[in-house]
């Protein structure tokens, strides 16, 4: 007995990988930046006395450079009057290094010390967020470093 196969009509059509792994990432991607654009939950209050404190000063940028094995870390050295600080922060996605030298921010100054990438970080740089773009709060260039902010 002898069998004979007949073409027939594909069911379904053929997937093409490259292009369907494209348009996962693409829907991922979007996703991501949806959920980054959500509202976060709202901080607890907190009273008056614990928001005095917090010290804020004005800290002069004097070094600001990449960390080595970072792609989000810049390292700052800061005067704010009575000393010099070094601060990590996570903007370097927004700022470019060179661009802030001389510039006047805003440094949480008593905030714990606390290790990062192998340098310990003394204070916090306030910063603005919104649509996934990240800025560090300037001040007026004539405001001396180690100003009270408040």
């Amino acid at each position: 007995e002898t069998f004979s196969v007949e073409p027939c009509q594909a069911l379904f059509a053929r997937i093409d990988g490259d292009a369907l792994l494209k348009d996962l990432a693409a829907k991922a991607k979007a996703k991501e930046k949806e959920v980054q654009q959500e509202e976060k939950e709202p901080v607890a209050p907190c009273s008056f006395d614990d928001f005095c404190k917090i010290e804020l000063v004005a800290a002069e940028v004097l070094s600001c450079e990449r960390v080595q094995k970072s792609e989000k870390l810049l390292k700052f050295t800061l005067n704010i009057g009575t000393e010099e600080r070094l601060v990590l922060s996570g903007v370097a996605k927004y700022h470019d290094p060179e661009t802030l030298v001389g510039k006047k921010l805003v440094l949480v100054k008593n905030l714990l010390p606390r290790k990062v990438m192998g340098y310990e970080s003394h204070g916090m740089l306030l910063s603005t967020e919104a649509e996934g773009k990240v800025a560090l709060i300037q001040l007026p260039d004539d405001t001396p470093a180690g100003a009270t902010i408040g």
